[in-house]
């Protein structure tokens, strides 16, 4: 809905956000959902801890993203596959299991992601894997941290 408002009210081009300063405003707003939903799964549903690490580590990833975006255009969408691929490996790890139909399946949705921003010339491949293991990264190492140290 924010995308759709700045562009009728002209704040950014079109809904692409070709240009990188008129993204920081949606990942902003975006940064203060993740906040209410930090808020959400500690204050009000009371989420296992390793939740709440995944939570914030999803904060991490897009705080980074949103940073990193000023210099170098970051894929935020294989960003956020990744987070949730952490987040599953986390679960899994915490819980001693394998979905493995599961992670195979994030991983070729994964894939096809990748794909799909680079054939629409969107990225680089080196932004693509970038964006895909920051989001893995910060969601599933503070849990691996956090259970072994």
């Amino acid at each position: 809905m924010l995308l759709l408002f700045m562009r009728w009210r002209g704040y950014i081009g079109s809904l692409h956000i070709e240009n990188p300063k008129q993204r920081t405003t949606p990942y902003i707003y975006t940064l203060i959902c993740y906040g209410f939903w930090a808020y959400f799964v500690h204050g009000v549903v009371r989420l296992p801890v390793f939740m709440l690490v995944v939570v914030i580590g999803a904060i991490g990833a897009l705080a980074a993203v949103t940073v990193i975006n000023h210099w170098w255009k970051i894929s935020a969408h294989l960003t956020g596959i990744g987070g949730l691929l952490g987040g599953v490996c986390s679960f899994a790890m915490n819980y001693s299991t394998l979905p493995l139909g599961l992670i195979i399946g994030l991983l070729v949705v994964s894939l096809l992601l990748m794909y799909a921003r680079l054939y629409l010339d969107a990225h680089t491949p080196m932004q693509v894997v970038c964006g895909f293991l920051l989001g893995l990264l910060a969601t599933f190492v503070p849990n691996l941290i956090m259970t072994y140290a």
